[in-house]
This record gives structure tokens, C-alpha cells and sequence, in this order.
């Protein structure tokens, strides 16, 4: 209901819910993006970290659903550690694997 509302408003609009993914909202379609199974030490940083990615993916060419999937797995690392910054490897690791995709 609220991503019926906020799309009103945006050309996307993305809702997270922890452990139970995302949804990325348009007028044309909403996508659903799984969550990446962790253990949660520190959620500080987690929206951030996940608006970040997907923002990167974006301004790469990535598509919403690549972005989104990016960005699942960046706030995955980010809530497993404490802190809200992931660390240059972390970073790395996470620019390799999407050029693997």
C-alpha cells in the first residue's frame, strides 16, 4: 500500500524489509529483490549502504533489478559487521563480483 502511494510521487520507489528483501516499484512493474542470508550484528548504515549500491549500480547502467540485487548484497556485508562503513576489501570484493555477472 505504501508503494502505491510513494509512486505517486517518484518514478521509483524502493521498500526494504530486512530478512524479507526489497521491492522496487515503477508504474510499470514492481521487483522483487531477495534478501542475502546473514547474521545481523549492527543495522546501523544498512539504508544507506543499500541506497548507495543501488545508486552506483544506476549510474553504472546496471539495471533496477542488477542495482537492487547490488545493493542486497552490499547492506547484507554492512549489517554483519559493526559499524556502519564496510571496509576497501569488502568494497572490492563486492566491485568483482558484479563485473562477474
Amino acid at each position: 500500500e505504501a508503494g502505491e502511494v510513494l509512486i505517486k510521487k517518484a518514478e521509483v520507489v524502493i521498500i526494504t524489509n530486512g530478512s524479507e528483501g526489497a521491492y522496487i516499484i515503477t508504474n510499470n512493474e514492481t521487483i522483487h529483490i531477495a534478501s542475502i542470508p546473514t547474521q545481523a550484528i549492527d543495522t546501523n548504515g544498512a539504508g544507506d549502504t543499500y541506497a548507495g549500491a543501488f545508486l552506483a549500480g544506476i549510474s553504472q547502467g546496471l539495471s533496477l533489478k542488477e542495482s537492487g540485487e547490488l545493493a542486497s548484497k552490499a547492506a547484507s556485508r554492512v549489517v554483519s559487521i559493526n559499524g556502519p562503513r564496510l571496509s576497501n576489501k569488502d568494497l572490492y570484493d563486492l566491485k568483482i563480483e558484479q563485473s562477474a555477472i
